[in-house]
């Protein structure tokens, strides 16, 4: 019994021993662990920013130290846009530090302590709701230091009540006493055109001495924030140098090597590991590595940009107007026969010209100038009419006039977009990075051409399966062209266009239901509504479930939705649409090509029979132009290049038609 009690104490004895030691261990590697929790992680830096506003890229040519410093860094084409047309100084530096665009017109880069708590003030509330100081804010919600050199690098790394840790003297002290340190070298900004290299060489100076004073392990950031006080908008420089970015172009939204100003602040606080907060809009930049555009390659993208933004609106205009006056000529033909040839012969090169405008795009026409480029149009436009005219006299098919160049508009769109939108970028009717709109994918004036070119080629061919009583075909025939247009013009690898696909999926269904005779009922169209709501949310839902530096703005906006920023957004695109109204242009092209339409619908498009395009055809183009400017922020522009693709077509469509006699209903009624 003793030995046996003697051998349970010492059991108990060992297992205690054991539970302390177990216990005893648990708290070491709790402590371990709990420091390793608490130490913070390692952060690349320290960070210098220099901000020189209006830096270009055709600068760099006089200046060989920056050259050297992007020779091994990652390099971009900045574009600063923010609300006004040119952003000026403290207008970029105060994008940056809010991470999003804001309203601010004056041109000076110092600004006293009154005018930016108002400018904060306006912008809080403002039309996108920029948090100035949410930068700075976020750095020091961080535990990071920051310091300027100088009173205007306050506008860009100043926190939420402007504060910033150290004013420095210069910039290698304030190396040594912040993580973050801003200066701004204003020189470029007023400089004139022939000072400009002079001046450049003395800013190249100034940034090699401030670089040098960088240790090895440091970031350094030299931005254009803003174009210049005289001189219209531009792309700037770029050049992002430390470990995080590498060597390579940078990007924040899938075109290389474009990012936008908003993106800076995000990009500083990746390369700083520190989390962004949800004031500050934007993508973070990622560097595609390999070898990087030259500074001149560079220049001559931002020659192009510019010359395309700039004769974007004369080029609107004219086609805008030439179409009217046709569609005008078009209605005076039924009472005098005579108007009737030409707008046949007007009719043929202006359904080539849209898109033609994309096509001159093969060859570096900015560089020699807008009379060349106009000529260039013209004469492919001309060249494209003529050739068509002759290729339709071959086709036996009814509406061949409208098919040719409905054809040619809709594959080289559909084309182009699978290749990257190569042809629509820089444009005058595609998107400017000067706008900065949208970088990639379809644009809105894209996709009205794209849209009502594939609706008529749908339109016409589904009327001749109908003329041979073979409605199967006709109905296979506009689904495939729907499906190929949805799906090029909504897929986010592709289009990317949120507003486009919900604008297509309901032109499509009506064209469809057309052609098969369905009644549409109040029913039926509440569900075809619902079923293309859930087909574009399940579409939504997937990109937003990507990695987020992977997503397009389809599924950023479904994060916003889901975040509760959404609404800004819908209502920001809400008014910019109802704003688009005051171009008058536009609404007189509107007004005319729904006339056109509505006096052509008889002979064009009916259930009667020998009629080229499907019946409900004038339906879905009312439809497109309404639904693409209700979706898009572009609003009745969208409207206009419907009317622009589409009324030279069915005019030289209409012409080409001899005048038919009366229904028989009509002459028992008469």
């Amino acid at each position: 019994m003793k030995q046996g009690a003697l051998s349970t104490r010492r059991l108990r004895a060992g297992a205690t021993g054991v539970l302390v030691l177990v216990w005893a261990a648990m708290l070491a590697t709790w402590g371990v662990s709990a420091e390793a929790a608490t130490k913070p992680t390692h952060r690349p830096g320290p960070l210098l920013v220099i901000a020189v506003p209006d830096l270009l890229w055709s600068d760099v040519a006089a200046m060989p130290r920056l050259r050297a410093l992007a020779a091994g860094a990652a390099v971009g084409e900045l574009s600063v846009k923010s609300l006004s047309r040119a952003t000026t100084c403290s207008n970029g530096l105060l994008a940056v530090s809010a991470g999003r665009r804001v309203t601010d017109n004056i041109p000076n880069c110092i600004l006293d302590t009154i005018t930016v708590n108002t400018l904060r003030e306006r912008n809080r509330s403002g039309r996108f709701a920029a948090h100035i100081g949410a930068f700075g804010q976020t750095l020091r919600d961080a535990g990071l230091t920051t310091a300027t050199v100088g009173l205007s690098a306050s506008l860009l790394l100043g926190d939420e009540s402007g504060v910033v840790d150290v004013m420095a003297p210069d910039v290698p002290t304030a190396l040594t006493e912040a993580d973050v340190v801003a200066v701004v070298l204003p020189s470029l900004y007023s400089a004139d055109a022939d000072e400009r290299a002079a001046v450049a060489r003395t800013v190249d100076a100034r940034l090699a001495a401030m670089v040098a004073a960088v240790p090895p392990d440091g970031l350094v950031a030299v931005v254009g924030t803003s174009d210049g006080r005289v001189g219209g908008a531009h792309l700037h420089v770029a050049v992002l140098a430390g470990r995080p970015w590498g060597h390579g172009q940078l990007t924040s939204i899938h075109k290389l090597p474009y990012l936008q100003l908003t993106d800076l602040a995000r990009s500083f606080l990746a390369a700083l590991k520190v989390p962004p907060l949800p004031d500050l809009d934007g993508q973070a930049t990622v560097t595609v590595p390999g070898p990087a555009p030259s500074p001149a390659s560079m220049a001559d993208d931002d020659l192009h940009a510019r010359l395309g933004t700039r004769l974007g609106g004369s080029i609107r205009l004219m086609l805008w107007f030439t179409g009217a006056g046709i569609a005008l000529m078009a209605i005076g033909a039924r009472r005098w026969r005579q108007l009737a040839w030409p707008v046949r012969v007007l009719g043929w090169p202006m359904a080539f010209a849209p898109v033609m405008t994309y096509v001159v795009q093969l060859v570096p026409w900015w560089r020699w100038g807008t009379g060349p480029y106009l000529l260039l149009v013209a004469a492919a436009s001309i060249v494209s009419g003529a050739v068509a005219a002759l290729v339709t006299r071959r086709l036996s098919i009814d509406g061949r006039v409208v098919l040719v160049p409905a054809t040619v508009t809709f594959l080289i769109l559909i084309v182009d977009q699978l290749f990257h939108a190569r042809l629509q970028f820089s444009a005058p009717l595609g998107d400017s990075p000067l706008i900065a709109g949208r970088f990639r994918g379809m644009g809105n004036t894209d996709f009205a051409l794209m849209a009502t070119s594939g609706l008529l080629v749908a339109a016409v061919v589904a009327a001749a399966s109908l003329r041979r009583r073979r409605r199967r075909e006709a109905l296979a025939v506009v689904a495939v062209i729907g499906l190929l247009a949805v799906l090029v013009d909504g897929l986010p690898m592709l289009g990317d266009d949120f507003g486009g696909m919900l604008a297509l999926l309901p032109v499509f269904a009506l064209l469809a239901a057309s052609v098969a005779g369905v009644a549409l009922t109040p029913r039926r169209l509440l569900l075809g509504a619902a079923a293309v709501l859930v087909a574009v949310a399940l579409l939504a839902l997937v990109d937003y479930l990507r990695p987020a530096d992977q997503q397009t703005h389809i599924g950023r906006f479904v994060g916003q939705l889901l975040h509760g920023s959404g609404g800004r957004v819908i209502w920001r695109k809400i008014a910019a649409s109802f704003r688009s109204l005051r171009n008058v242009p536009a609404v007189v092209v509107v007004v005319a090509s729904l006339g056109a339409i509505w006096w052509s619908r008889d002979r064009l498009f009916s259930d009667r029979p020998g009629r080229p395009l499907a019946p409900g055809t004038g339906a879905c183009l009312a439809l497109l132009a309404f639904l693409g400017s209700a979706l898009n922020d572009s609003g009745i522009t969208v409207a206009a290049a419907v009317g622009l693709a589409a009324v030279p077509l069915l005019i030289a469509g209409l012409t080409a038609i001899p005048a038919a006699p009366a229904h028989p209903s009509e002459r028992a009624g008469s």
